[in-house]
């Protein structure tokens, strides 16, 4: 029966105890450093029984948690995960962690408390955005939080370079949503912001007339617009990674759909297309074609070098074929707040486009649905300025109601109330 031996080495004790025979030697364990004979023995008995239900014996890892994290995210995610998903943790890690005193902490000095500390100090950070100074949403938080969980439950297996995750012992705090306000885009200086930025003018028309978010506007094909139908088929976004710019999924799951346009649209695609064959023919060879990689990265390269490659033929794109991202975009939101006497981002389209259709009479559902969000509840929550706005007319419409003859009112379809409101506006 294995034994747990206790020796004093100097004013120290260190414990020791068999692990058996291999290659005809005999194994021992040793660990030394104890204070006392006690401590000693207790250390031995605990690692010895470890050892006899495992098979190994437990060693807390000195390495630092940026080290495992850098480690951890070569080995699972850099092989694992699909490029957006990647992108989303090393922003995590290069975001929340590794500026974060934590950083240096070794895993095996880890506890409830300090992970506690570190999350409720993420969640107090603020980012700046178009000048202004912003608070992580509870959804970045709590994706940074998942990250740290996900990170160290590898690391107690089967990496088992700890024996217990700490972070199971710990939620994310609950982030205060402050209240932001979100300019609403008039059809008069929307016409402005046309009229001034000319190349910014197939963008705009996109994300005021579907909703679409930027990303996911500058990915935009021409196979993906059904022009039969009237049908654009929202399936990726333009993402930039380890510096190049590439095809991603959507945000959410729900971003996938289908977004149906009207008239306006469906004419100036018409007119987009011809323009854009114009301008490949004048071009010619020295025409940007953008080159769809293996990894789906995009690379600019001359019509003339491009023969047996796949191209993405972009809807959004510069005269001379080259792709927009969603940077260059966003570089004229100073000018054109400063144009139009208020802030301007190119979310407010989105914005814009949503509220319309709310006040239109547009289904809730609907609009979820069209804007791509994972939950009603997103909508509701984003849009509660004009849905309570609405509310406070529906006295005012059951007045109307009851005062017409036998309380019959015609209906209005609601393509036509939403074309209605924007030219009013």
């Amino acid at each position: 029966m294995k034994t747990v031996r206790v020796k004093k080495r100097g004013n120290l004790y260190q414990y020791e105890f068999e692990l058996g025979m291999v290659s005809g030697k005999r194994k021992t364990c040793t660990k030394s450093g104890f204070a006392t004979e006690e401590e000693a023995y207790n250390a031995g008995i605990k690692a010895m029984s470890e050892y006899n239900a495992t098979g190994t014996i437990y060693k807390p890892s000195d390495m630092a948690l940026i080290d495992y994290l850098d480690w951890w995210y070569k080995r699972q995610i850099e092989t694992d995960k699909r490029p957006n998903t990647q992108i989303k943790y090393k922003t995590a890690i290069d975001t929340f962690i590794r500026p974060s005193s934590i950083a240096n902490i070794k895993l095996k000095n880890l506890t409830p408390l300090t992970i506690d500390k570190w999350i409720n100090q993420a969640a107090q950070e603020t980012y700046m955005s178009n000048g202004i100074n912003k608070n992580y949403s509870q959804s970045t938080i709590n994706g940074a939080f998942n990250l740290m969980k996900g990170a160290l439950k590898y690391a107690v297996y089967p990496s088992m370079y700890i024996k217990e995750n700490p972070a199971i012992y710990v939620k994310p705090p609950k982030v205060s949503k402050p209240t932001e306000k979100r300019n609403i885009i008039s059809v008069h200086d929307f016409n402005v912001i046309c009229e001034k930025f000319p190349r910014l003018k197939v963008s705009l028309m996109v994300g005021f007339y579907t909703g679409m978010r930027i990303g996911e506007i500058c990915a935009l094909t021409w196979p993906d617009i059904d022009m039969d139908n009237r049908i654009i088929h929202v399936s990726k976004q333009l993402n930039l990674y380890k510096g190049k710019y590439m095809f991603a999924e959507p945000k959410t799951q729900t971003s996938n759909r289908d977004i149906f346009f009207g008239e306006t649209l469906f004419q100036y695609f018409k007119t987009l297309k011809k323009q854009q064959a114009e301008s490949r023919l004048k071009y010619g060879e020295y025409y940007i074609m953008n080159v769809i990689n293996e990894n789906n990265t995009i690379t600019p390269a001359y019509a003339n070098s491009v023969a047996g490659k796949k191209c993405a033929d972009f809807v959004v794109c510069q005269q001379g074929g080259k792709f927009y991202h969603s940077k260059e975009l966003q570089h004229y939101d100073g000018q054109i707040s400063d144009i139009l006497g208020y802030k301007f981002s190119f979310h407010c389209l989105r914005h814009t486009h949503a509220t319309m259709l709310l006040e239109a009479g547009v289904d809730m559902k609907l609009v979820q649905e069209r804007l791509g969000h994972s939950s009603i509840v997103t909508t509701a929550d984003t849009y509660s300025h004009t849905t309570k706005s609405m509310a406070k007319n529906v006295a005012g419409k059951l007045d109307s109601f009851l005062q017409t003859d036998c309380g019959q009112v015609k209906n209005t379809d609601i393509e036509n109330d939403f074309a209605d409101k924007m030219q009013t506006n």
